[in-house]
């Protein structure tokens, strides 16, 4: 029999692992899957055991798929303690310098900035363009000059008379 192989008494599967990684540390301990207690406790023993007191965080986990999911309330909490199997992996994160004003995590996020809401329409306008769809420079046909190029003068692109677009 292979001296490194265990088996899990009764009272390690009421015990869930977690290892918690802020920055570049990692921080091992227990938790019990029978009682795991309410989010802000568990958020105030993350502070703990990081030693971090007055730091704002995002709480996210390891899936059993690898995908990162938070955990940012009660209910998300209890998921993530009883889906753990064998390990709860944790990841924490500052909260942004524009999410501080919030007054606990998970609180709805703050309105957009001016900026980003224009990248947003700017980015849309680049969209159509790539579909092909007509941007604000289109020009009807009607409304172009009806004389041929001529040598002297020959076809280039004409900015659309006022009120010509399309």
């Amino acid at each position: 029999m292979n001296k490194n192989h265990r088996v899990p008494s009764n009272r390690s599967l009421s015990a869930v692992e977690v290892k918690s990684k802020f920055g570049a540390e990692f921080r091992r301990f227990s938790l019990d899957r029978s009682k795991p207690g309410r989010f802000d406790e568990f958020y105030g023993l993350l502070q703990h055991v990081h030693r971090i007191p007055n730091v704002e965080l995002l709480v996210g986990y390891a899936d059993v798929h690898g995908d990162l999911l938070p955990i940012n309330n009660d209910d998300n909490y209890h998921k993530a303690i009883s889906v753990a199997s064998p390990l709860l992996r944790l990841f924490l994160q500052r909260t942004e310098p524009e999410a501080e004003g919030r007054t606990k995590p998970g609180s709805p996020p703050a309105r957009p900035s001016p900026v980003k809401s224009l990248f947003r329409r700017v980015s849309d306008r680049l969209v159509r363009i790539d579909l092909g769809t007509p941007g604000p420079r289109s020009c009807p046909p009607s409304l172009l000059p009806s004389t041929p190029p001529s040598p002297q003068h020959p076809a280039l692109p004409l900015p659309c008379p006022p009120g010509g677009f399309i």
